[in-house]
């Protein structure tokens, strides 16, 4: 009889400590995950033509897809011309420059990109072109020159930024660095707001010795 309420008692204590223990990881007690720190961005990198996509050739493409294979209408500019007509778009307003100097950039980026990597401030600085300051902790902010909105942020080891303007314009980044961390793809998806989007696709080779800062 002794016997019996021992091996009671002893079950009981072993169904008392798993309910503890149950309820410790139910209310948060385990340890948080560590988080991954974002990869280096960070040096001087070389376009690769070869690898890279042509951003005329897709705009034209949308253009004629758009138009049932015509070309661009009459007006609305071709892929080649300068300005905003090459996505369709009305010319830019006063303060409202900044996702058109993006396009710029985009249909024409500069042979050699130099990235200066902080916490959480990141400079891409394009040779003969655009220098950008983005702000990587997924919080909104106006950009430097012209009324958009910038928002940039690190998920799943890739940088991500949103570029918004006025009328529905959307420009939207994906930076990512290859396993080796000598190739560096850009990502761009233009969306003119009145019709269809456009995606191209950057490669960047790591050219020398990492920068230092400025």
């Amino acid at each position: 009889m002794r016997t019996s309420a021992v091996v009671i008692s002893g079950a009981f204590v072993c169904f008392a400590l798993a309910c503890l223990g149950s309820a410790r990881l139910a209310g948060g007690d385990e340890k948080p995950a560590s988080s991954v720190a974002p990869p280096d961005l960070s040096g001087r990198w070389q376009l690769n033509k070869e690898l890279s996509e042509d951003a005329h050739e897709k705009l034209r493409q949308s253009l004629e897809k758009r138009r049932g294979g015509y070309g661009p209408a009459p007006g609305m500019g071709g892929p080649y011309s300068s300005g905003a007509g090459r996505l369709g778009l009305p010319p830019a307003q006063s303060g409202d420059d900044e996702p058109d100097e993006s396009t710029r950039a985009i249909l024409d980026p500069a042979d050699e990109l130099v990235i200066f990597q902080g916490q959480p401030e990141i400079v891409l600085d394009e040779k003969f072109s655009r220098r950008r300051t983005l702000h990587a902790d997924g919080r909104k902010y106006k950009a430097e020159n012209g009324a958009a909105e910038v928002k940039a942020e690190w998920k799943e080891g890739r940088l991500l930024v949103e570029t918004r303007g006025l009328r529905g314009r959307k420009t939207n980044e994906s930076w990512e660095l290859n396993t080796t961390g000598k190739r560096l793809t850009a990502t761009y998806k233009l969306s003119p707001g009145n019709g269809p989007s456009v995606t191209v696709k950057r490669v960047y080779d790591r050219a020398g010795e990492e920068s230092s800062a400025p």
